[in-house]
């Protein structure tokens, strides 16, 4: 198998947490990932909780979040 840190994968943030719980069930090596969370503008205060959860997961599992806003401008 190739070196898996040549790769990018991309995959909703759930997905991603569900593989690395297979993973340390199956003692698989976990990778040193990063993940890169895209949240849309304006965050929701639900959506926010959850994404705080989902972080302090990745983060039990040795994987660094950065989160990046995304909003759009429309001109006329």
């Amino acid at each position: 198998m190739r070196n898996p840190g040549d790769f990018v994968l991309v995959q909703d943030p759930l997905g991603f947490l569900n593989m690395l719980r297979r993973m340390k069930v199956w003692g698989e090596e976990l990778p040193d990932a990063v993940a890169i969370l895209t949240t849309p503008e304006p965050l929701e205060a639900e959506a926010e909780v959850e994404e705080k959860v989902l972080v302090y997961w990745l983060h039990m599992f040795g994987v660094r979040a950065y989160r990046i806003k995304l909003s759009s401008l429309l001109s006329a």
